[in-house]
């Protein structure tokens, strides 16, 4: 779920805005990867083992439950094509989409990645001017994908067809906040516990938005759930069992919270937060209350912003365990 360094002050405000960190969190650095090597995590899924799926550069690294390294795969990406998001689907497979900043490297896929062997096949090819970036699914199969620069959720059958699901202009970016011409807009993407309403972040605006899928399928209107500055440069989401969304920060290297009522709480920032950028709660039984979490670490490594680059897999203590995913 890549996102950009300078983004939109004039954002959203609506709800009530905390700034209390409401379970005095303190977030530990479990692994830290080494920028010189390219190891930038963008995007994180965990699995019942204990192991982790991340996207580096054009590949998908394996980090096991001892926080040894591997590369799982290689993408069939052009150069200066990327990985985005990385999710489990229902068939426990590895979701992975791609993407690039240039439209003419046709970088534009997402691709299935089976977790034990590496093995990656197409699943379907997108707009090239599009950034195909986070994805969540429904009990069926379905998946809906964020495209943040043409500010549409994409919508895969288990086959691969695509179609473009939602669009509307909550879903775009701001030109006037863009990097390199760019504005980033839908970013990370969670369904709540019924599968009945989608949240998204729009990393330009500082919003989270909500989609309620009707009970034929078709989005409902684009509403604006949460906003405000502490959202600015939203990237990755993750929802506990209690309808909290976590929120990692990317552009302001904090992790924030929205309850369900929309209410926005700064739950870390700074230390050894750089750039987060996903999130995603552990499974297994001994990890039900850990929220782990990616340092992208992305603009420093690029030298947006000063400072030596952290990237790293990082982990936080919450009182209520995350949804099951998918």
């Amino acid at each position: 779920m890549l996102s950009h360094e300078t983004f939109a002050v004039g954002a959203l405000t609506l709800g009530l805005l905390l700034t209390t960190n409401a379970e005095a969190a303190s977030p530990r650095q479990l692994l830290a990867l080494d920028p010189a090597l390219g190891q930038l995590p963008e995007s994180v899924a965990v699995d019942a083992h204990g192991s982790f799926y991340v996207s580096m550069g054009s590949q998908v690294a394996k980090i096991d439950s001892s926080y040894a390294v591997s590369t799982l795969a290689n993408l069939p990406l052009p150069a200066g094509g990327f990985a985005t998001g990385v999710k489990l689907a229902p068939n426990g497979r590895l979701f992975v989409a791609g993407g690039a900043f240039d439209p003419a490297l046709d970088a534009s896929y997402v691709f299935s990645v089976d977790a034990s062997s590496g093995s990656v096949n197409v699943v379907t090819a997108l707009d090239p001017d599009g950034f195909p970036n986070d994805m969540a699914f429904d009990d069926a199969g379905t998946t809906y994908l964020t495209d943040s620069f043409l500010g549409v959720v994409w919508k895969l059958t288990p086959g691969g067809v695509a179609s473009i699901w939602a669009s509307d202009p909550l879903l775009l970016g701001n030109p006037n906040a863009a990097v390199l011409g760019l504005p980033f807009g839908a970013n990370g993407i969670v369904f709540d516990r019924a599968k009945r309403n989608l949240f998204i972040a729009n990393t330009d605006l500082g919003a989270i938005l909500e989609i309620r899928v009707r009970p034929n399928g078709t989005p409902g209107d684009v509403e604006v759930f949460a906003a405000g500055p502490e959202l600015v440069g939203a990237d990755g989401l993750a929802m506990d069992r209690s309808g909290t969304l976590y929120v990692a920060v990317n552009a302001q290297d904090q992790l924030a919270t929205v309850d369900k009522h929309g209410r926005i709480a700064v739950l870390a920032s700074g230390g050894l937060l750089d750039g987060p950028s996903s999130l995603a709660f552990g499974v297994a039984p001994c990890d039900q209350h850990s929220l782990f979490f990616t340092n992208f670490a992305i603009s420093r490594a690029s030298g947006a912003k000063l400072g030596i680059p952290n990237p790293g897999l990082l982990s936080l203590r919450v009182r209520t365990p995350g949804l099951r995913l998918p």
